[in-house]
């Protein structure tokens, strides 16, 4: 409080004993850096609003941002992972960040496929082999890996189009000339390592950092990727938009809808972790034929390449 206030220590105790109130331009200071409702802390009725934020909202210092967001997440993590009642649930359309960050050729092409959308690059210029990616950024990578996956307990649920999505995006890269076929060749590769490491997952039920995981193939398609953190004291929900960004509350009412949309699709959808080994066999069947189709060149990529 001392430093995000900018005040002296006793005249932090006395605001916390009660003694001084605090200022609004405190309370609203207060609200802004620890992400709660003003509304929901006095009691006043909020109409069904909730407080969202964006991961990093200026694209202009895009790759510092994105590095700032990381170290927050892994830090996040170090705090939470201790403790035994924490857990994280993801539902998704797509690979998350904790298996696809392992792999520096997907990392920095999903990235550099944001940039280009954004329009930070220039593609007459820049294709994906001149991307450069701070050291920073890279080692933020495996901080966030390592953390994420000691977790305690873990949920993902996938439809059978998150190998799908990276497919379309490559192939739609390499007709625009904007990758080389040896990148191609190289993500591909790695599409592959990912799956064989997901299966390796899926059949010990636990990440290699031995924390269990619970991994659902779900018969539906899933709009969206939806994610929730809780913890002794702690709960937040998230919402992935704009392919690496996301909305973030901490809001209680909107980590109950989150959980309870997870749990849903959970309920149709096959676990193949430790158990429906055949549907798994099938599943990473159906995946490593997808991923065979980059062999193809020229393969017009699905219309809902740009839809992450």
């Amino acid at each position: 409080m001392t430093d995000k206030l900018n005040i002296g220590r006793e005249a932090a105790y006395r605001r916390l004993r009660g003694e001084v109130p605090f200022t609004f331009g405190e309370a609203a200071v207060l609200s802004a850096q620890m992400n709660f409702s003003l509304d929901r802390a006095v009691g006043a009725v909020d109409f069904g609003n909730v407080l969202f934020r964006l991961s990093f909202n200026d694209y202009h210092t895009a790759l510092e941002d994105y590095t700032g967001v990381i170290d927050q997440d892994t830090l996040f993590y170090r705090e939470v992972s201790p403790d035994t009642d924490a857990e994280q649930a993801i539902a998704g359309n797509s690979f998350p960040r904790m298996l696809y960050m392992r792999y520096e050729g997907l990392t920095n092409f999903k990235l550099f496929k944001w940039l280009y959308q954004q329009g930070l690059v220039d593609c007459s210029t820049t294709k994906f082999e001149d991307m450069k990616v701070p050291d920073a950024l890279l080692q933020s990578y495996r901080d966030l890996l390592k953390e994420a996956q000691l977790m305690p307990s873990t949920t993902l649920v996938f439809d059978g189009s998150c190998t799908k999505r990276w497919v379309n995006a490559i192939c739609a890269f390499r007709n625009m000339h904007l990758i080389t076929d040896q990148s191609v060749e190289m993500l591909k590769g790695e599409l592959l390592q990912l799956l064989d490491e997901l299966e390796e997952i899926a059949v010990a039920g636990q990440f290699r950092s031995g924390k269990p995981v619970s991994i659902y193939i779900s018969d539906m398609d899933i709009e969206a990727t939806y994610c929730y953190v809780a913890a002794r004291h702690y709960r937040a929900s998230c919402i992935e938009a704009f392919s690496i960004n996301s909305l973030r509350s901490a809001d209680p009412g909107m980590f109950e809808h989150v959980k309870r949309w997870i749990t849903s699709l959970s309920r149709f959808a096959t676990l193949i972790s430790c158990s429906g080994e055949l549907q798994r066999i099938h599943f990473f069947k159906r995946q490593r034929a997808i991923v065979a189709e980059l062999e193809r060149e020229g393969l017009e990529p699905s219309p809902e390449v740009f839809q992450e």
